[in-house]
């Protein structure tokens, strides 16, 4: 895809100033390039794994290679394309969490994890001796098999019993 189709195929039609973070995953599963980003209220929305692609990649998650998947690598160039000073906050989703901390740990902007497939002990990221902590919220749902070694985040009910590594 060029830059401009990317772009164009990102870019909602109608401008809302506020959206739940529920429904911006959503609207992120449902965009071709599974990443949306919302220029109105400078977030950054980003889906979970979707591809055999995606599936293939994983193996990046335990080596913390997440930068060399395409997943990656496509919300970073839409992030590029669409002025990432401009993104307040990056949002994902499983995979997509990962995606959303490695992007918020490059551009210095918080991020939010719904059912993040990692290990944590602590409930910041460390960019270095004299960098200061990114602000960051990481969501789990009880029964959540993904992220049950996420023992950092916030537990909380899911709202559909049946599936407990729903956003």
């Amino acid at each position: 895809m060029e830059a401009a189709e990317l772009r164009l195929a990102n870019l909602p039609v109608v401008r809302v100033s506020h959206i739940s973070d529920h429904d911006g995953l959503h609207r992120a599963y449902a965009n071709v390039n599974k990443v949306m980003y919302m220029p109105s209220n400078g977030k950054m929305y980003i889906a979970g794994t979707q591809t055999f692609t995606d599936i293939a990649q994983w193996r990046y998650i335990p080596l913390h290679q997440i930068q060399n998947s395409t997943m990656y690598k496509r919300a970073d160039r839409i992030a590029a394309i669409n002025n990432a000073a401009g993104i307040d906050h990056f949002i994902g989703h499983s995979m997509g969490a990962l995606v959303a901390k490695a992007l918020g740990e490059k551009y210095n902007k918080p991020y939010v994890m719904y059912g993040a497939p990692e290990v944590t002990m602590y409930n910041y990221s460390y960019n270095g001796p004299n960098a200061r902590p990114i602000r960051t919220r990481a969501v789990s749902n009880y029964g959540d098999v993904v992220s049950s070694f996420d023992f950092n985040a916030e537990h909380q009910v899911p709202r559909n019993y049946f599936n407990p590594h729903e956003y």
